[in-house]
């Protein structure tokens, strides 16, 4: 009911299929819903519908998930295997929760977590992802408008798409390829994206290089930012560009984090600008060792500092741009 605030501790869903919410559905506006201690585990969405483990849909909902484990939670076509939250002015806290062996069918988005609408804002902090398999968005997809998302003291491991973006992808209708990683893809969006001690481990990209561009971070937003602090990416391996890949405009700072031991067909990082405004790109105290690809910082059109950044042992595959840094069109670069 509008205003009421359900308290589920120590409770197991297990083995429900429906339309939507098969484990729990929560649907009205103005709700609150506290979930802790409890398991969610093999739940079905039946063909086209969301949300299988736990669905909240409505406006201006508020949900809190503490040490819940979610496992094998599936959608076939649909969104959100272990969590939905969908609709205008939502709030999602995730804490110290794991969602492990989500796997969903074709054009699926969001194999354990999807929120869409606007102003929604979602924050995962100690929890874990890992052996999740997706098409689109395979730990998270987070599609609309004005959004914020920050990711925090968190463990992604192990994930693999077939589509476009594996671990987590943020997206507001524009057409673009994905990633596996983190996408993150808008144009005329305000938003705000923060990893703050983060490790991203051995995951992978299997799709076909004109579905999936990436193995790790991608961001495109006129005026949005990325914020990178501590994140640690080892062992991507892609089918087309690998480990972190920016597309657009917008802000990025990327400050005491590393991308060590990826693989793909094109670049360890690639930065490109792709609308009116400029985008300016900082990346400092950062190690980039042992990858195989492109170069290892691709930037095109854009306003680039590296500040005490190691490029080490980088290989290159024939036919790649450098081996580096490769720098070209307009802005302007700054090493120091």
């Amino acid at each position: 009911h509008d205003g009421q605030e359900p308290d589920d501790q120590g409770s197991t869903w297990f083995g429900k299929e429906n339309e939507q919410g098969a484990g729990m559905l929560l649907r009205g506006d103005h709700n609150m819903l506290s979930v802790s201690d409890s398991t969610v585990y093999k739940n079905i969405g039946e063909k086209f519908f969301d949300g299988a483990g736990v669905a909240v849909v409505g406006s201006g909902n508020k949900a809190g998930m503490e040490r819940v484990t979610f496992d094998r939670n599936q959608v076939k076509y649909g969104q959100g295997g272990a969590i939905l939250v969908s609709g205008d002015g939502n709030e999602l806290l995730v804490q110290k929760s794991e969602f492990r062996d989500h796997k969903s069918e074709t054009d699926s988005r969001g194999s354990a977590m999807s929120m869409t609408g606007a102003y929604n804002n979602l924050t995962v902090t100690e929890s874990l992802f890992e052996d999740n398999t997706g098409f689109t968005g395979t730990c998270i997809y987070h599609a609309g408008q004005n959004q914020t998302l920050a990711i925090l003291d968190t463990s992604i491991n192990k994930n693999s798409v077939v589509g476009y973006g594996a671990t987590v992808y943020v997206y507001n209708g524009t057409e673009a390829h994905g990633i596996s990683n983190i996408r993150y893809r808008s144009q005329e969006c305000t938003a705000r994206v923060v990893l703050d001690r983060v490790s991203m481990n051995y995951n992978k990209c299997e799709g076909v290089s004109d579905m999936c561009s990436s193995a790790a971070l991608t961001v495109a937003c006129a005026h949005g930012s990325l914020e990178m602090t501590d994140v640690h990416i080892h062992g991507t391996l892609s089918k087309a560009e690998p480990t972190v890949m920016q597309i657009g405009t917008g802000r990025v700072r990327m400050t005491n984090s590393s991308v060590t031991a990826s693989e793909g067909d094109h670049y360890a990082i690639y930065f490109k600008h792709s609308g009116k405004l400029h985008t300016d790109v900082l990346l400092e105290h950062c190690l980039l060792a042992d990858n195989a690809g492109g170069s290892a910082v691709e930037a095109q059109g854009i306003n680039l500092t590296l500040s005490d950044v190691t490029v080490r042992n980088h290989h290159r595959h024939d036919g790649g741009h450098g081996g580096g840094v490769n720098f070209k069109g307009k802005g302007v670069a700054t090493l120091r």
